[in-house]
């Protein structure tokens, strides 16, 4: 059990070393990303259409990027997050914001999920950055959860901004990027990365859960001095 607690709290996608940098970061690296991604979130769900719908967060952890006052806008919240310090931070960071307190739920996401839609049938889902690291985490598991989650979300409001791309190559400072459909390979490195620079680039490639021909925002985030990330944004 005590095992199991230190993986979450140590975990590199969120836990104490997210936190940490957030904490430090938030408020003059993160400024620009954080934001663009609030004025997306914001054509989203409005503050008026938001009065009257609940919002179900996966894996927000204690929401470094998110903006308060469009999180407190909503009737309720509920949260996904294994992550045992991310209700704390949540709270010190947006519970002057909130109507009501977050109710948050420590499960599994790809062993619970059909349960948790469920339980929470009128929600709008917001993935927080989590479907390009999920795609990585446990790919068999994650592989079986991709190919069912479409359909489960049919009829349902719902939005995700995860990792396209990440690494020590440094993005050149860029507005966000407007696309009518995902934006290849190309384009994005054009946008977000000087010419003729060179390095090395993990993409987080996810399977076609999402329709390619929707519109795509694209943002650079500054992570941290030697790491560097291009986030996909696509919504219902």
């Amino acid at each position: 059990m005590a095992g199991k607690l230190w993986s979450r709290i140590l975990n590199p996608g969120g836990g104490l070393r997210y936190h940490s940098r957030a904490l430090r970061y938030r408020n003059s690296r993160w400024q620009d990303y954080r934001q663009q991604l609030a004025s997306w979130l914001e054509e989203w769900t409005s503050a008026a259409e938001a009065a009257s719908t609940d919002l179900l967060l996966i894996a927000p952890s204690a929401g470094h990027c998110l903006p308060s006052t469009w999180l407190g806008s909503f009737r309720s919240v509920a949260a996904i997050d294994l992550d045992p310090m991310a209700r704390i931070l949540f709270r010190r960071l947006h519970g002057a914001s909130m109507p009501a307190p977050v109710g948050w739920i420590a499960s599994d996401v790809f062993q619970e999920w059909e349960a948790l839609l469920a339980s929470h049938p009128d929600h709008a889902v917001l993935f927080c950055n989590f479907l390009g690291q999920a795609a990585e985490c446990d790919e068999a598991r994650a592989a079986e959860w991709f190919a069912r989650l479409p359909m489960s979300l049919t009829g349902r409001r719902w939005a995700s901004f995860h990792d396209r791309y990440s690494g020590e190559l440094p993005t050149k400072a860029a507005s966000a990027l407007d696309s009518p459909h995902r934006a290849d390979s190309e384009t994005l490195l054009r946008h977000f990365y000087e010419k003729g620079i060179s390095g090395e680039l993990t993409e987080h490639e996810l399977p076609p859960i999402f329709p390619q021909d929707r519109p795509y925002r694209y943002w650079s985030w500054p992570l941290a001095p030697d790491q560097f990330h291009i986030i996909e944004g696509c919504r219902s």
